[in-house]
């Protein structure tokens, strides 16, 4: 009977650690989680002639931040560097709880946000999604 309680008990743990992993991998978490203490400095847009234009100016920056507020990335660190600069559509710089922050986001494989290279990053989740509203943000600035 005891042989049976132990196998139970290893069986719980096992599927208990499980569900765990399972949570950290897939499940994504909002990497700014209150727009408080968070500020832009520099948005960098990359044109298809790899042209670097900063329009941090140029966009509205209460639509920005919200932006910003809605990214959703793994919840660990995933090495990135080194990347070809020619995939990059946007940069975004800035401070969230007083570090340093960087936002690069462009081809499928490379849309990171990190405070140094060095540790990794997290990976973008809704990368598709930012970059579209991004989009969007920087083509209204330029009909009007």
């Amino acid at each position: 009977m005891q042989k049976k309680t132990k196998w139970c008990l290893f069986g719980i743990l096992l599927i208990f650690c499980m569900t765990i992993v399972c949570f950290i991998y897939f499940v994504p978490q909002k990497y700014f989680q209150g727009n408080d203490d968070f500020e832009i400095n520099q948005v960098i847009y990359y044109a298809s002639d790899y042209t670097e234009n900063d329009i941090t100016n140029k966009l509205d920056s209460i639509q920005l931040r919200v932006l910003m507020g809605n990214i959703e990335c793994t919840r660990y660190h995933i090495s990135f560097a080194p990347y070809l600069q020619k995939d990059v559509v946007y940069e975004i710089h800035g401070r969230y709880q007083q570090k340093p922050i960087h936002v690069i986001l462009g081809q499928s494989y490379l849309n990171y946000i990190y405070t140094s290279s060095e540790k990794g990053g997290y990976k973008i989740k809704n990368a598709d999604e930012i970059l579209e509203e991004l989009e969007q943000l920087r083509t209204t600035f330029q009909s009007s």
